[in-house]
């Protein structure tokens, strides 16, 4: 079975934006935390999985968070919204969907302090797969329960070095 990886809202945000116009990374404030170095390592990640045959995953609550991340700027004059679209689209075939039921997730101790998105995300990862986040909290409670999960900031670093 090959290995599977499991990618949070905020580093599909970041994907989503760097394909549809990369200038806005660190501009834009769904991803101002972000540099183009960051989507360069995360696009280099999602092309080695790929390239490895291993499998993105994701649950349909963290495609409709990220695009509810977008959307909500879909009426700003600056918008990108409809561009982003069919990228979107492309990306949703890139990845792997699973279902995961709201009440299994929030039945899960970390769902308290959490949040259901995350106690989604560990619910996927539950089973082998990895957690790939810029969320400390979230790792660190992966880690807690014995969910492998990698801060981005390692592939960032990986990707740094290699370089």
């Amino acid at each position: 079975m090959p290995h599977e990886w499991v990618l949070d809202a905020n580093l599909i945000a970041l994907l989503l934006l760097g394909l549809v116009d990369r200038r806005a990374i660190g501009r834009h404030r769904r991803v101002e935390s972000f540099t183009t170095g960051d989507f360069d390592a995360l696009e280099n990640h999602v092309k080695a999985v790929a390239g490895r045959g291993e499998v993105l995953v994701v649950s349909p609550n963290i495609w409709t968070e990220v695009s509810n991340l977008f959307q909500k700027d879909k009426d700003r004059k600056d918008s990108r919204w409809s561009s982003m679209l069919p990228i979107l689209r492309d990306l949703i075939a890139k990845f792997e969907e699973r279902y995961v039921p709201s009440l299994v997730a929030a039945n899960r101790h970390e769902f308290r302090f959490l949040g259901l998105s995350d106690a989604v995300l560990l619910e996927l990862a539950a089973h082998g797969a990895t957690i790939v986040t810029n969320d400390g909290k979230l790792c660190e409670k992966a880690g807690d329960t014995g969910i492998s999960a990698l801060h981005f900031a390692a592939i960032r670093q990986r990707w740094d070095d290699e370089r």
